[in-house]
């Protein structure tokens, strides 16, 4: 009885852990499309928003456009899939734009 349930046991570990093979890759597959979404949608932003007004800012405790656009690029960098490569140990936030 003892070997039939450890037969089970170690069949459910092996079943489960090749399961969870291809769902790592579309969870992976999904972060990258959505990266490359709002890679896309950042570009168009910045593209359609006349240069001269990057800087205008509505109160003067808002962020300016070019802020902004910093701020979600700094955001969506360190949220992105690994490359495999290790993380960053700078931060986002001391740099200057």
């Amino acid at each position: 009885m003892r070997g039939l349930t450890t037969l089970v046991a170690l069949t459910l570990c092996a079943g489960t852990a090749w399961a969870q093979a291809p769902l790592a890759q579309s969870l992976r597959e999904a972060q990258i499309k959505k990266f490359e979404h709002e890679r896309g949608t950042m570009l168009a932003m910045a593209d359609s928003m006349p240069v001269n007004l990057y800087r205008d800012r509505v109160t003067p405790e808002q962020r300016d456009f070019a802020e902004q656009l910093y701020h979600a690029a700094s955001a969506a960098v360190s949220s992105r899939p690994s490359r495999g490569r290790g993380s960053s140990s700078r931060r986002a936030s001391s740099r200057t734009v």
